[in-house]
């Protein structure tokens, strides 16, 4: 995995009130591997980007709650040792300049708790979880924006069958070519793709 910032964490969650990692990126070496990790966790109805390293933390928080029980996507921007910026649906960004230096290179992911030794320190997610991303760059507010946008998210159902051919173009009208008869669905969110 990515072993230091810049980086960028994102996740779609469902989870209720209460403190609760999203997505975490960190170190497992040394006595307290807790100690140096980028991750996104929800405190108190809001999403923070916490950054922590050598036994300090910085975060950056929304000053927008999320809504508990519905879906949010849940995004950070880690740019360097003294910037990082989260992000609730996409916007609501808030970005935080305190200087931490990590004390060991990342080397482990987890979806939906922390890595730590200790138990009450995991912080783990009381909801659902899906579509996670980790990018080795840090994402600009533009991007954020679309990863949240259903016009320009573009999801794909493909079934595993042989001669079955698409191919998406980056474009605002993606160009689908196909080997045998294709149909395109709208749905409320996103295009489905089905075939004959």
């Amino acid at each position: 995995p990515k072993s230091a910032v810049p980086l960028t964490l994102t996740a779609w969650a469902k989870p209720p009130s209460g403190t609760q990692t999203v997505i975490y990126v960190g170190a497992t070496g040394g006595t307290r591997p807790e100690e140096n990790f980028c991750r996104i966790v929800l405190v108190s109805g809001y999403v923070r980007a916490n950054f922590g390293g050598a036994g300090s933390q910085a975060n950056a928080i929304t000053t927008v709650a999320y809504t508990a029980g519905a879906w949010s996507l849940f995004s950070a921007s880690f740019t360097a040792i003294n910037s990082r910026t989260v992000y609730l649906n996409g916007a609501n960004a808030v970005t935080e300049t305190t200087s931490i230096t990590p004390g060991a290179s990342f080397s482990r992911i987890r979806l939906g708790v922390a890595i730590t030794t200790s138990e009450a320190l995991l912080q783990p997610l009381n909801g659902d979880l899906g579509e996670c991303g980790i990018w080795d760059v840090s994402l600009d507010a533009s991007m954020h924006a679309r990863l949240y946008s259903p016009a320009t998210r573009f999801e794909l159902w493909y079934p595993l069958r042989s001669r079955k051919w698409i191919s998406i173009a980056a474009a605002t009208a993606p160009t689908i070519t196909a080997l045998s008869a294709i149909s395109i669905t709208a749905t409320s969110a996103q295009p489905q793709i089905t075939y004959a």
